[in-house]
């Protein structure tokens, strides 16, 4: 059984769409504050690694405000000579897999693929088969 099997077996309508939907529910602030939330979780991954030590400038921000002021825009040139070789010791987690673009201009450009972002993937793509197959109906709240 898939992780996510047990709870079309155990939960009801209502809590599988707080589950899997519930974002559409939030308000602009409590949506904010789960983007904080998981930025600052991601600092957290990565702040150790050698290229979150490179892009954080060796300084790991306490709060969305000091992350902004510190820590600059990148692009992918900045992340390239780590993932075109694909060198696993600069990062914080493992990949399960390495993907490319296309490779539009005549470069592919690669990026790791980890076991947290297929489940994160798998789970919002479950959030679409539900929209999908949902009615509208007016809520009474």
């Amino acid at each position: 059984m898939g992780r996510e099997d047990k709870y079309f077996k155990t939960l009801g309508n209502s809590a599988l769409w707080k589950r899997y939907c519930g974002y559409l529910d939030y308000t602009i602030d409590e949506f904010m504050e789960v983007q904080h939330r998981l930025l600052m979780q991601q600092i957290d991954i990565v702040s150790d690694s050698l290229l979150g030590r490179k892009i954080l400038n060796d300084q790991k921000p306490r709060s969305v405000d000091e992350f902004r002021l510190t820590v600059p825009l990148t692009t992918y040139e900045d992340y390239d000579p780590y993932l075109s070789e694909k060198d696993e010791t600069a990062l914080a987690v493992k990949p399960l897999s390495w993907c490319h673009s296309s490779g539009r201009g005549g470069k592919y450009k690669w990026f790791p693929y980890t076991s947290e972002a297929a489940e994160v993937y798998s789970n919002i793509f479950i959030s679409y088969l539900i929209l999908a197959a949902t009615t509208l109906y007016e809520r009474s709240r």
